[in-house]
Parts: structure tokens; C-alpha cells; sequence
């Protein structure tokens, strides 16, 4: 789900190495993110320290919504409702365009009479990702499912200007990385109970990269679905920014601007939703990378345990590249044949 320069050739070579390559460049460029910014002091307190306070500063609230058309992202679908739900974010970042949070709503008619998937994108989708994230929403509205997709904190319109999407996330100060980590989650919640309170026939997500995260830990707070796709799915912030050796540079940012180590650990590790099981199983689905040097194995064998899940569709190919290959499309189509069987 993230948003880096793939090759045809990287793609069509099925060579771990080369997945490998990729996947390091793309932590490499997130890296110098960080990189580019000077060591700014955490302002006190943080917006959580463990999963208790995060489970309380992340409670989802009622939503009041303003509506207006779809003017970019839209399906090639006739007699679809293609519109742009927007609302005030509870939690506050740095940057004030990111507070006004949006979702993207894809219906056949009133939301709540049909199957509903919800959408949850990973770090750094924009606009070019598009295209394939349009094959894979039609393959639920071709299964008669209306879709609702998240806008993350500072992605696509979201983003500061000057900005790539989902730059900020990482290129900010302490404070408000851990703020924006918290209001996608919070945003996420919120969202998710909004949707089981319309009592749609079914309720089920997709869920990449970084949108599996938060899905997971909201999934872990909540329960609420019955079905979910975790693709390419990072489980524990906490592995990724301190089990990955060339993202020692962010640890460092953080022990600099005043977070150690244990403290920034124990952030991260509340973010994790292996760490509990749902109030409700729900049918989950993983569509994991083999060569996948961004969302690791070790967390996600974890999760497979810890919520009893059946073993990942393994796709040959490393993080960066997986929404690009052709088998995506057709191997979640087959798995929403499971959750969503077609209109007879």
C-alpha cells in the first residue's frame, strides 16, 4: 500500500532478492524523512503511554458529517453514489488541514441496506495508487457491497501542501506523530461504530500495511465485523521501528527529541492488536508478501496464533510491489467470494 517506484521488471521477476532491494529502498526513503528534520523536544504528556489510556483517548464518538460529490477517486460505475463525507476530527495535529477528517462512500442507495466493506488504506497512498485500489473496491460493489474508504491523517487531501502523502506521518515532531497515530485510530473507531449502528446485512473491511495496524487494534478494542482482508499486513509498529536495523535513524530522532527507547516501546507496542482478541471473531483473511521486509513474519505469525486465523495467501513478492501484481486482484476476489458470495 505504500507509495514507491516499482519496476515491471522487480514485478515480473519473482526474485526475493530483488523484492528485497525494493522493500529496503522504500524504508530507506522514509528514513531520510525523518532525516530532514531537526530534533524537536516532545511536548508532555504524550497522547498515551500504554493500551489502557490508549483505549480511552481513542473512544470512538458520534460523527457529523457534511456531504458533497466525489470529484477525484471515483469508480467507472454507472447508477453508483460517489460521494465525500466529511467531519472534525476529535484529536488535533500540528498541521490544521489534517483535522477536518474524510471518508470516501461508494453506495447503490442508502447505506445500511446492503453489505458494507470498509476500506482502510496504508502509509503514503495517493492518487497513484488508485488504479489498482479501483479493481479491488469494484470487486466488492461487484458483490453487491457498498464501500466506505478512510482518509488517513495527512494522506491525499489530508496532506500538508509542499507534501507527499503520508510524509508527515513520519517527518514531524514527536508529539505529533504519536497525535496522528492516534487520531487515524481514533477516526478509525469512530467510523467503524457508525457503520455497525446502520446494521448493514454484513459488515467487513480491507485493511493494508499500515491500515492493518489500526484496523487490528480497533478490531481488538471493539470487535464489530464479520468479515476482514488484512493485506500486506504491518501488526506491530514496535517490530518495525525497532526490529529493522536501518531504522535506527528514527530511533534516534526519538531518544533526541527527549522519547527512549522503553517509553517510545511501550507506545508502539500498545498499537498492536494481537496483543488482545476481538470481542467478536469475525472471519479474517490474510493476504501476506513473502519477501516482505516491512510488515515481518514474526508479528504476523503472532496474530495468526493469538486470533486463531488461517494461514496467509502468500503472494510472491516483497511490501512496495504487492498491489501492483495482477494475482492481488484475483486472489481477494477470491477471498470475497468467501465473505460476499456474488448476486445470484
Amino acid at each position: 500500500m505504500c507509495r514507491f517506484g516499482v519496476s515491471v521488471l522487480v514485478l515480473l521477476a519473482g526474485c526475493a532478492h530483488l523484492h528485497r532491494a525494493v522493500d529496503g529502498a522504500a524504508i530507506d526513503d522514509k528514513v531520510r524523512l525523518v532525516l530532514t528534520l531537526p530534533p524537536t523536544p516532545a511536548k508532555r504528556p504524550l497522547p498515551w503511554s500504554d493500551a489502557a489510556s490508549l483505549e480511552q483517548v481513542t473512544r470512538p464518538e458520534p460523527l457529523v458529517f457534511t456531504t458533497e460529490p466525489l470529484e477525484q477517486h471515483r469508480l467507472h460505475r454507472e447508477g453508483l453514489v460517489q460521494e465525500r463525507w466529511s467531519y472534525d476530527s476529535k484529536l488535533k495535529v500540528r498541521f490544521e488541514g489534517s483535522n477536518r477528517a474524510a471518508v470516501y462512500v461508494y453506495r447503490a442507495g442508502e447505506l445500511g441496506e446492503r453489505p458494507i466493506v470498509l476500506w482502510v488504506p496504508g502509509l503514503a497512498v495517493d492518487a497513484s495508487a488508485f488504479p489498482a485500489i479501483r479493481g479491488l473496491i469494484s470487486e466488492a460493489v461487484d458483490r453487491g457491497a457498498d464501500v466506505v474508504f478512510i482518509v488517513p491523517p495527512y494522506h491525499l487531501e489530508r496532506t500538508p501542501p509542499g507534501h507527499g502523502s503520508g510524509d508527515v506521518l513520519m517527518a514531524t515532531d514527536a508529539t505529533d506523530h504519536f497525535t496522528a497515530l492516534a487520531q487515524g485510530l481514533q477516526e478509525l473507531r469512530s467510523v467503524l461504530a457508525w457503520l455497525v449502528d446502520l446494521h448493514p446485512p454484513k459488515l467487513g473491511a480491507f485493511a493494508g500495511s499500515m491500515g492493518a495496524a489500526a484496523l487490528t487494534r480497533a478490531m481488538s478494542f471493539d470487535g464489530g465485523l464479520d468479515f476482514a482482508t488484512l493485506f500486506i499486513p504491518v501488526v506491530a509498529w514496535e517490530d518495525m521501528v525497532f526490529g529493522i536495523a536501518r531504522m535506527e535513524p528514527v530511533r534516534a530522532q526519538l531518544r533526541n527529541a527527549g522519547v527512549p527507547d522503553e517509553e517510545a516501546r511501550a507506545m508502539y507496542a500498545a498499537l498492536d492488536g494481537s496483543s488482545t482478541v476481538p470481542p467478536k471473531r469475525a472471519h479474517v483473511s490474510v493476504l501476506a508478501a513473502r519477501y516482505d521486509l516491512i510488515a515481518r513474519r514474526a508479528p504476523l505469525e503472532r496474530l495468526v496464533e493469538r486470533w486463531r486465523l488461517k494461514e496467509p495467501v502468500w503472494l510472491e513478492s516483497g511490501h512496495a510491489g504487492a498491489l501492483l501484481l495482477p494475482s492481488t486482484s484475483r486472489l481477494y476476489a477470491k477471498l470475497l467470494d468467501e465473505d460476499l458470495p456474488r448476486p445470484k
